[in-house]
């Protein structure tokens, strides 16, 4: 059930989106307003616009936005994706785009992850639920290396992908990894490691200071935009 929006500007899909950060998160319940502002924190040091995409205007409204080429596509496992949205998203990662998706679910919301999958499974990735706690292993890829020891990943999503690379697992499971499909780049992130660390997940990070996994979160972003 949708209990709340995140409240954000929206822009059309009719806008034009191009250099920008174009952002498809909707729901404001199941934490995902903290999602939302973690993402807007970690987008920031990018220097480009952040344009939350008004996703009640229209039937596919991220077909149309992504005709105008942004620079970085962020998606939220927030709603239904209809089939012409995943082909477009597609299409625009195989002609050079990029994608950051954040997996996010409690059991009572676990819908959402089949309706982000119909997109998902576009580029080639699954999530599901339930990943159980784990040690946060960072694997041999660019996006981890050099980065200091991370705490425990608490339970959430499993991220599973014939062709991606596993950047990040919890035990031995994936929870972030990463894919080069035709010319783009597409990282998938469990929310949880936004989260982390915040008010709405404190206890895992007790010990590892606020936000543990933002240095994590933050060269996801770096990956995804370099060369552009």
């Amino acid at each position: 059930p949708l209990a709340s929006i995140v409240r954000r500007r929206r822009y059309a899909p009719s806008d034009d989106f191009g250099g920008t950060i174009l952002v498809d998160i909707l729901a404001g319940d199941n934490n995902w307003e903290g999602i939302a502002d973690e993402v807007d924190r970690v987008l920031g040091p990018s220097g480009l616009p952040v344009r939350y995409l008004d996703v009640q205007s229209g039937v596919s409204p991220l077909m149309a936005a992504l005709g105008s080429s942004p620079a970085l596509l962020v998606l939220g496992a927030t709603r239904r994706f209809t089939l012409d949205e995943a082909i477009a998203v597609r299409h625009y990662v195989q002609v050079g785009g990029r994608v950051w998706a954040i997996a996010h679910a409690d059991p009572g919301y676990q819908v959402r992850l089949i309706d982000a999958n119909v997109l998902l499974r576009e580029v080639g990735v699954t999530v599901s639920l339930i990943r159980p706690e784990g040690a946060t292993l960072l694997q041999d890829h660019e996006i981890g290396r050099d980065l200091w020891a991370l705490p425990p990943m608490p339970w959430g999503i499993g991220v599973w992908s014939p062709s991606a690379r596993p950047v990040a697992k919890a035990g031995t499971t994936p929870f972030c990894v990463a894919a080069e499909p035709g010319e783009g780049r597409v990282a998938v992130l469990d929310g949880k490691a936004l989260l982390a660390g915040t008010p709405a997940l404190q206890s895992t990070a007790q010990s590892a200071g606020p936000r543990p996994f933002a240095p994590l979160s933050g060269r996801v972003v770096e990956w995804l935009l370099a060369g552009r």
